[in-house]
């Protein structure tokens, strides 16, 4: 039974269409920009944009697919409701109106179940894939942030320099041509981006033993990849660490016959005190010279760096302070927003509860009044039908009767059709039947017998009280 809104309720419903068509404006209004500014052919970015486009083609098709499924959802949903209220409107007191009524409810109630199981699960998907792309979204900002932290470290940091020359390793080790073979197919990040492999480094340290946490802490730190790809980051990273291992063991032996093999020339070559602290003079002056050079040569960078860093400092400064001033206006405008935001949805709230309880109590008047016309037109149905039956029975009854009299006329009419023929004799009419002729009889032997005692008319006596 349909009610008539309230004016509370149409002046909300208004404003709530208002605010969605504002917000599809807006939306058109973003999108076209998106378009231009990716698809155009005077982009930058149309080379990649190209293959953007047809990725938002196929979503724009399932997006109109999708409505056009939850529209025919919607109208069967519709038939069935308008069919049960029709339904409801005749009232029958018959079985087979209460089963169909049954039936009905019954699957538009089922058709409803459905369709929230169905879009409940769809939104849960759909929750799931946002958090999942909020995390890839802050991944990416992290790494940004570490690139421009990584550019100022690599201009302020000098470059590093040994105490002692540093050891050439030698190619003949087979730990070392193998570690060497290994890199030059793979490299020393298998392909990966630094950042990347930074941050699969800091997941296998924070989750060490821990197979299955680690590749969750992986695949949330790493956007755009799977399992399968971390899985084989991580064999090939367990394969490097065990053969740089084997390197590093490698030139330490390598080393260390070296250094052996160098005191025992110095023993056979029985070389003075003094010609080894001339030796050890030398190498530590060559050793000053290059550090000096080194020092010098970091200095001059870093001037350098100072001077770009400081202009870069004067060219940006009035575009700070113009950036400062247009964030703190925006701050404001955003917390005057939200503080309306806020009134209007304590507001609404509260008008809101007012408004479903009074459409409560107007529900559970109705009900009541409904529940009591049901029962009058229930009675009324009642009794129609005990006047319709009587009715009916009376009406049986005097069919019956009339069949019954019919029958026994036709028998009779049969009974008379089946006696015998019997011939016709005008004579017959004059003469006197058999019985007047007995009666003749009677009266005539009645007058030549006397009259007697025993001829005289009595009272029957019945045969059990003869002879007593």
């Amino acid at each position: 039974m349909a009610t008539n809104d309230t004016p509370i309720e149409s002046s909300e419903k208004r404003n709530i269409l208002q605010q969605l068509d504002q917000l599809e404006m807006k939306v058109h209004e973003l999108e076209r920009e998106r378009v231009m500014r990716l698809f155009s052919k005077h982009s930058e970015f149309r080379t990649d944009g190209s293959m953007l486009e047809e990725v938002d083609m196929d979503l724009n098709e399932k997006r109109r697919e999708e409505r056009r499924e939850l529209t025919k959802h919607l109208s069967k949903l519709r038939h069935q409701v308008v069919k049960f209220k029709k339904l409801l409107r005749d009232i029958k007191s018959t079985t087979t109106y209460v089963e169909s009524l049954k039936v009905e409810m019954e699957s538009v109630e089922n058709g409803l179940i459905d369709f929230k199981e169905k879009y409940k699960k769809i939104y849960e998907i759909l929750v799931k894939d946002e958090g999942t792309l909020l995390q890839e979204i802050s991944a990416y900002e992290r790494r940004f942030d570490l690139w421009d932290s990584n550019d100022e470290m690599i201009a302020i940091k000098p470059s590093k320099s040994h105490g002692t020359v540093d050891w050439q390793a030698p190619t003949t080790l087979p730990a070392v041509n193998k570690f060497e073979e290994y890199v030059q197919k793979y490299g020393h990040l298998q392909g990966w981006d630094s950042c990347d492999h930074d941050a699969f480094i800091k997941a296998l340290n924070r989750h060490k033993g821990q197979h299955q946490k680690f590749i969750k802490a992986a695949l949330s730190d790493l956007p755009g990849f799977n399992a399968e790809q971390v899985e084989d980051h991580h064999k090939w990273y367990v394969t490097y660490c065990t053969l740089l291992e084997d390197k590093k063991t490698a030139i330490h032996q390598w080393r260390s016959r070296q250094e052996t093999n160098k005191e025992e020339r110095l023993k056979h070559a029985k070389r003075s005190k003094h010609e080894i602290e001339q030796l050890k003079f030398k190498e530590e002056a060559a050793h000053k010279k290059k550090m000096a050079a080194e020092r010098e040569k970091r200095n001059l960078k870093l001037a350098e760096w100072k001077k770009e860093q400081s202009l870069k400092q004067q060219l940006s400064q009035e575009a700070l302070a113009q950036q400062a001033a247009d964030l703190a206006k925006h701050k404001e405008n955003e917390d005057a927003r939200r503080l309306a935001i806020k009134q209007q949805v304590s507001e609404y709230t509260s008008q809101r509860a007012q408004e479903r309880s009074k459409q409560q109590y107007l529900q559970e008047e109705q009900s009541k009044e409904e529940l009591r016309s049901r029962k009058l037109a229930n009675e009324e149905a009642k009794k129609f039908a005990e006047r319709d039956f009587k009715a009916l029975e009376a009406k049986l009854n005097l069919q019956k009767q009339k069949s019954l009299e019919e029958s026994n006329r036709k028998s009779r009419i049969e009974k008379a059709r089946k006696q015998p023929l019997v011939k016709r004799d005008p004579s017959r009419l004059c003469q006197l039947t058999s019985g007047w002729e007995q009666r003749l009889k009677q009266t005539k032997e009645h007058k030549e017998t006397p009259c007697s005692l025993s001829a005289m008319p009595k009272r029957a006596v019945p045969a059990w009280r003869q002879g007593m």
